[in-house]
């Protein structure tokens, strides 16, 4: 083929060509046209000429086939740019040596800044789409770090760690900021949230949860001071659930306990089929009976003690073990877990407690780790094809890197390295005493 400036390019026809030689005036072939070319380069079988310039649009190949289009037409995974190599092209938005951006699939070009609208797969654009970087966080739509997402999809929340999760009531202590799509902290007077920082949906140690609204329990609620006798018509407060003290025993004999607590409304005693002296002895169905007081499964506190109740007891605990003749005092997981299939078993877990991940699926029983063991400022974590930091206890670093786990040790007896260690330079230095003595013993008595 000859180079593509000796040629000129002239059109007889709608459909044809005519290549002139320069070099030698001689007479060329024929070849299908490219509409508004004005230099091109003949092919190397029959066909449509090689366009290398155009006579006033843009340049653009696409599929090994060169057509000339106007600038608006530069769209989707091109761009126009005005001088390349003094030429108008349509320019591959990937195309970093002609003010592309490298790895971007589909761009937009405006004022002769290009910004990129999406990347190839395993990549996505920075937040102001100058970039593309590597960006393998489920549901996130943009990273400004390699695998740290900066902004996530539209029915996915962003955490602090730069992770995307489909609800952050799921994490312990924050909640679903729907006018950000980010995972926002709960205030402290809340252990977990729902909607906004001080709405509560469950409180700390010695603090009992008070619904905002009885008929919508969604918008949860406040914490208050838990039970206390002689106060709101109780006269004991023998129940524990979560670590704080509920009503078992109404100072009106008539009455008796619900949800924990004794109030002022008649129908307060309706769940209990049979009161004695202010206390429960058998709950309606659908209410399970603990401490002299009848419970919900759906709301606080019972929520925390039973999953399913029938007949007026707890048939499954809340830990999705089955209740021992409606009692789940005996039936607990190991702390690890937050469900379990066998009691006490760290081998058991179904789903992780907070603060705890399986490396196994999430369907199968498996151990829960420490997310401190992936990474060692991680306090919240999840693990799908690799350790996930979602929350952490500082704000420094990034919770997606993860900190090397040690293989099991041989050593067996459960002591330290440096105990170990400790103990062998104890030892050395006995025997060292004991040789030492000896040799004072025999030498010097031997003299004397």
């Amino acid at each position: 083929m000859h180079a593509a400036s000796t040629f000129l390019c002239l059109r007889y026809s709608s459909q044809t060509l005519y290549n002139l030689d320069l070099r030698g005036m001689r007479a060329g072939s024929a070849h299908r046209a490219v509409a508004g070319c004005a230099k091109c380069a003949k092919p190397e079988a029959a066909g449509a000429a090689t366009c290398t310039e155009c006579a006033s649009d843009y340049l653009k190949t696409e599929a090994g086939a060169t057509s000339c289009v106007e600038r608006n037409r530069c769209t989707g995974g091109f761009f126009p740019n005005d001088d390349v190599d003094g030429k108008k092209q349509c320019v591959p938005c990937g195309d970093a040596a002609h003010k592309g951006i490298p790895n971007c699939r589909t761009c937009t070009e405006s004022g002769g800044a290009v910004t990129c609208d999406a990347c190839t797969e395993g990549n996505t654009p920075t937040t102001d789409k100058t970039a593309c970087i590597p960006c393998s966080v489920d549901g996130c739509d943009s990273c400004n770090e390699e695998n740290v997402c900066a902004k996530c999809a539209t029915d996915k929340y962003l955490t602090s760690t730069g992770q995307c999760v489909d609800d952050c009531e799921a994490l312990e202590g924050y909640y679903s900021d729907k006018s950000t799509n980010k995972c926002e902290k709960c205030s402290p007077v809340c252990k977990m949230c729902t909607k906004t920082a001080d709405q509560c949906s469950s409180c700390p140690a010695k603090k009992v949860l008070h619904y905002s609204s009885e008929s919508n329990l969604d918008y949860g609620g406040s914490c208050v001071d838990e039970c206390k006798a002689g106060m709101s018509g109780c006269v004991e407060c023998g129940a524990t659930i979560g670590g704080a003290k509920y009503c078992s025993k109404c100072s009106d004999a008539n009455r008796a306990p619900l949800n924990g607590n004794c109030t002022a409304s008649a129908r307060a005693a309706a769940p209990c089929k049979r009161v004695e002296e202010g206390a429960c002895k058998e709950c309606e169905t659908g209410y399970f009976l603990l401490e002299g007081g009848c419970y919900q499964t759906t709301r606080q506190p019972g929520m925390q003690v039973c999953k399913t109740a029938n007949g007026g007891s707890c048939q499954t605990c809340a830990n999705e073990l089955a209740a021992s003749n409606g009692d789940c005092s005996t039936q607990t997981c190991h702390p690890s877990c937050k469900t379990c299939s066998t009691a006490n078993d760290a081998s058991k877990c179904k789903a992780c407690a907070a603060g705890y991940y399986k490396q196994s699926d999430e369907n199968t029983t498996g151990k829960c780790d420490p997310c401190s063991q992936g990474n060692d400022k991680c306090t919240l974590c999840r693990y799908s094809t690799k350790f996930i930091c979602l929350a952490k206890d500082s704000s420094d670093g990034d919770g997606t890197d993860t900190k090397p786990v040690d293989p099991p040790s041989s050593n067996k007896s459960g002591l330290s390295t440096g105990a170990i260690a400790g103990i062998s330079v104890a030892a050395i230095v006995v025997v060292g005493g004991l040789v030492g003595f000896l040799c004072w013993w025999f030498i010097c008595r031997g003299k004397a």
